[in-house]
Parts: C-alpha cells; structure tokens; sequence
C-alpha cells in the first residue's frame, strides 16, 4: 500500500513538474509576442 502511494505522489510530481515547465514555457511566448505586439504599436 505505501509503495503504491509513493508511485502515485511520485508520478504526480513528474507531471506537476512537467506541466509546470509547459506553463512557464507558455506564458514565455506569450510575453514576447506580447512586447513583440506593443512595439509594433510604438509611436
């Protein structure tokens, strides 16, 4: 039973972790297109 848990907190972690780095990837992109955007604009 215990090991079964620490699979399942384990796996949880790797995904946590990787969506994590998805997100931050993400919000990465959508920063510089959005600097990209307003500079575009810039008078």
């Amino acid at each position: 039973m215990a090991e079964k848990d620490a699979g399942v907190v384990r796996s949880g972690f790797l995904f946590s972790r990787r969506a994590g780095s998805r997100l931050k990837n993400v919000f990465f992109s959508v920063q510089l297109n959005a600097v990209k955007y307003n500079n575009s604009f810039a008078p």
